[in-house]
């Protein structure tokens, strides 16, 4: 088959010589065979994944491979195709249950797709396209909304003297952003003292002349350091890009403004940049506007940046590009055409226009809102209904749609767009076109990831070498552990040969141990045995890593009493009372005293600890069922889940070992779905306990609970046996904590733990406790990224909802509250009172 090579991007697409002929019946297409650039293998087919359509050879692809095979063969070139898929039925006779290969294999960056200049220079050789993309993310999510470069506390990236503020640096509102360029600055000061060198190296070479990079100009220049400023469009562009009379907020009004621009109550857009422009007049910056930067590499001992009029060498580097300068694009035929755009400036500038607006967001909704009695609007939407924007501007837009002002086409994609016309395409394959003078393509913005990659930033979550090595170093850490201290047999020393080398010591920690205290008369303390080090072990993590956790959300009350309450409960709780206090005290009877490892459950119920009815003596047992059925529902009526996230000491090594890696949580509906595996071992643990329970009480001599010839793998010794080794050793603490670095501390206490699934059930029944959101969201997605439990907080907020236990899994941490930067999110009760916890 004759084919044309054309180089897109990072991508080499070879089209074959077929074309779409005009007058064809829509739907015939041309196969197209997509490589990653310069590479071989199938390492990079996750990065994103195309949903195409229909095959019109057969021969060349259908030849009655299922997706398996297709995926063996497409190792070196995963084959995808370009048109329309109108036969459901035929696609899954072709490929098996699973669909397209292309859900299968991938093509190195969607953005190499997303590039309306490669569909364009497709459509140049006569063929016809039509992309959807699906990016998958960590378990189900985008993973460019929410990942950012990696990070240390000055801002620094993982390329040494490069740093990143603003949106790049997780501050995505003006006042935080414009104090995280004065920080750089003064860091580069801190290390290179300022001066320049005589080649015409500059001190600091910053990228984006918004907020952060204006401050970090400003502050460079006050510490005398030599400094440019290179700007592709205009200085504060996406402030002036900002509708007519936008309110521009100061918030969070708490942190003090150290920069010289000026942030300091809200105000109208005009007026702040009317302020900021008579700064920069004054200030007599080497502002460079138009200066659009292609890369930035190291040479020698400075590095290049590559500007449009020539490369500029500076020994630091600011990256302060912000997000909303580039728009997300869909992509489709047309999308380059001058009646496109991506923002509405003035909306007195389109009267009497047929206007089609993309998108359900905030922005889709307030333009075509501001449209609607002048033009004539219509939107085009994918969902079934607004459920990304603020309650406010959905009841606008349906008022309008109710009088008549304003069309919708529901589940809809944009098609491709002519100069006199659109079109659409319906979920069931039909194409609807219509008249049209302007479209706005209103479906988010995102960061500048591929240059970013391209000049050879880290980002969170890459799962590089020391991402594999985190999690192998995580994994034989909690072997070690949980084989010692929880004593499960499963005696992984020897089979490892360990036994000779650390047998002493593993001894030594077994024995018992005496601590004398002759001032009480010959007294003395006993402790010791593995189950003593290992909460002590357990003890020391949580009160390191603690004071780590606590530092870092300092600036929160709220979350400063929280590390001190689970640093406390583990101190005292879990290792103090029953190690220490009751092991040796003479308020409890001796048989009590000897039963000092049941202390341990004195505040975790059933089923969490199993041990507080399966084995218990008849008063834990009495014990342990007024905590779970009588205690733990009172909590839990007016503390929700809180007690993972305040008490427990399983959620306190998450909160306190597991909190930087809190942001790489898993996201999306696939991580939701398996949130329902709590169910299942909440129905292992209410097995083995009745089973139990039947054994000890009844004479009951069912197959599965009596011993046979002594053999009790069967019977309830053998249930209980297999809880301890699957549940106990590997779900609460080898697997999880293995998966830190890789998916965050919450995979136990999300995933599997039954108490979380019944506290979670009783709170979303009962519970009182919610988190508010007022109208204030900006739709920054901090509190959805540093959710560890995979709640998409934004939504919530944007649509201006309460959410607890009835609609989530959310165990009241109040992260999410403590990083929205303007202030959204408050907890609140059903009563309606409004309680704000996180503020002095």
């Amino acid at each position: 088959m004759l084919s044309i090579t054309v180089e897109l991007n990072h991508m080499r697409v070879a089209l074959p010589h077929r074309k779409v002929i005009p007058g064809e019946q829509r739907g015939a297409v041309a196969q197209v065979d997509v490589v990653p650039h310069g590479a071989t293998a199938s390492g990079d087919r996750d990065r994103a994944s195309l949903v195409v359509g229909t095959v019109v050879d057969d021969e060349s692809i259908g030849r009655g491979m299922d997706g398996r095979q297709l995926g063996q063969e497409s190792r070196k070139a995963a084959t995808f195709v370009l048109g329309r898929d109108d036969d459901q039925d035929s696609r899954r006779r072709r490929f098996g249950p699973r669909g397209w290969p292309a859900q299968r294999f991938a093509c190195r960056d969607h953005r190499s797709w997303a590039d309306g200049s490669s569909f364009a220079r497709i459509r140049e050789l006569g063929f016809e396209t039509n992309m959807a993309f699906r990016i998958p993310g960590v378990w189900g999510s985008n993973p460019n909304s929410l990942a950012k470069p990696k990070i240390s506390r000055d801002l620094e990236t993982s390329i040494k003297g490069v740093f990143v503020a603003g949106d790049l640096g997780g501050s995505p509102v003006i006042r935080t952003a414009v104090n995280q360029g004065v920080h750089v600055a003064r860091t580069v000061q801190t290390r290179c003292g300022g001066g320049g060198a005589a080649d015409g190296t500059f001190d600091l070479v910053i990228v984006g002349a918004g907020a952060a990079g204006l401050s970090a100009s400003l502050e460079a220049k006050r510490l005398g350091l030599t400094c440019v400023l290179l700007e592709k469009r205009e200085w504060a562009a996406t402030i002036q890009d900002f509708s007519k009379g936008k309110q521009v907020f100061a918030e969070p009004r708490s942190l003090a403004n150290e920069s010289s621009l000026w942030i300091d109550e809200d105000t109208s857009k005009e007026d702040l940049l009317e302020r900021w422009r008579n700064t920069l007049e004054t200030s007599e910056l080497d502002l460079r506007e138009g200066e659009e930067v292609s890369d930035v590499r190291r040479e020698g001992g400075a590095f290049v940046v590559q500007a449009t009029s020539g490369p500029v060498r500076g020994r630091f580097v600011l990256l302060s590009m912000g997000t909303r300068g580039n728009p997300r694009r869909t992509g489709a035929k047309g999308e380059e055409l001058l009646k496109v755009h991506h923002k509405l400036m003035e909306p007195s500038d389109f009267v009497d226009r047929r206007v089609l607006v993309i998108g359900g967001g905030d922005s889709a909704l307030e333009t075509a809102f501001s449209l609607c009695m002048t033009n004539e609007v219509s939107i085009s939407y994918r969902g079934d209904s607004f459920n990304r924007a603020k309650s406010k501007n959905i009841k606008r837009v349906e008022r309008a749609i109710a009088e008549g002002h304003i069309s919708v086409h529901w589940g809809s994609t944009l098609r491709y767009i002519d100069e006199g016309q659109v079109c659409v395409a319906l979920k069931d394959g039909e194409e609807v076109c219509f008249p049209n003078d302007e479209v706005f393509v209103q479906i988010g913005a995102e960061l500048p990831v591929r240059f970013l990659r391209k000049v050879g930033l880290e980002f969170e979550g890459d799962r590089n070498g020391g991402w594999w090595g985190r999690i192998a170093i995580a994994f034989g850490l909690s072997v070690a552990y949980y084989t010692i201290a929880k004593e499960r047999g499963v005696n992984i020393w020897t089979f490892l040969g360990l036994d000779t080398v650390y047998g002493n010591v593993i001894e030594w920690m077994r024995s018992d141990h005496y601590l004398w205290t002759t001032s009480s008369g010959g007294k003395y303390v006993k402790f010791g045995g593995t189950v003593f080090f290992g909460s002590l072990i357990y003890t020391l993590v949580i009160l390191g890593f603690g004071f780590q956790a606590m530092r870092r959300w300092w600036k929160a009350p709220l979350q400063r009493w929280r590390y001190a309450s689970l640093m406390f409960f583990q101190c005292f709780f879990f290792l103090i009372l029953p190690e220490i206090i009751w092991r040796n005290a003479s308020f409890v009877t001796p048989e009590l005293r000897g039963q000092f490892s049941q202390a341990y459950g004195i505040l975790y119920a059933w089923p969490l600890s199993i041990y507080s009815i399966v084995g218990a003596p008849v008063t834990w047992l009495v014990y342990g069922l007024l905590l779970t059925f009588v205690a733990f529902p009172i909590y839990v009526r007016w503390f929700g889940k809180s007690f993972c996230t305040w008490i427990c000491a399983c959620g306190g090594l998450a909160e306190t070992l597991g909190d930087r890696w809190r942001h790489l949580a898993p996201k999306g509906k696939l991580a939701h779905r398996l949130e329902r595996m709590n169910w299942g071992v909440l129905l292992f643990a209410t097995f083995v306990t009745l089973t139990w329970l039947l054994t000890r009480f009844t004479n009951w001599d069912g197959a599965l609970v009596r011993d046979m010839n002594g053999d009790t793998a069967l019977g309830s010794d053998g249930l209980l046996h297999t809880y301890k080794v699957v549940v106990d050793w590997l779900m609460i603490g080898v697997i999880p904590i293995s998966l830190y670095p890789a998916f965050g501390g919450k995979i136990w206490c999300r995933m599997w733990c039954p108490l979380a699934k019944y506290m979670e059930l009783l709170s979303g029944w009962f519970g009182k406790l919610k988190i508010d959101a007022n109208d204030k969201c900006i739709s920054c997605n901090e509190c959805s990224r540093y959710c560890q439990v995979g709640i998409d907080v934004m939504m919530f907020a944007q649509r201006q909802e309460a959410f607890d236990n009835s609609n989530t899994a959310c165990i009241q941490c109040g992260i999410c509250v403590a990083v929205c930067p303007v202030e959204v999110l408050t907890f609140t009760s059903d009563d309606d009172v409004k309680v704000t916890l996180d503020y002095d």
